[in-house]
């Protein structure tokens, strides 16, 4: 399945992985599974009005 999303809503940035756990109260085996299992996090596509091209009014 395809979306089709505009260009302008791609963003295809990496994300760091601290970003995540910093920020969530997370035991430190989970903290480690994320760090040890997910390899990168990559931001492919923001969707919001601006991006998507929508109009609120």
């Amino acid at each position: 399945m395809s979306l089709h999303l505009p260009d302008s809503a791609l963003v295809n940035r990496f994300i760091a992985k601290t970003k995540f756990y910093e920020k969530a109260a997370i035991s430190s085996k989970l903290k480690d599974d994320f760090v040890n299992k997910i390899q990168k996090i990559t931001w492919q596509y923001k969707l919001s009005e601006n991006t998507l091209g929508m109009c609120t009014k």
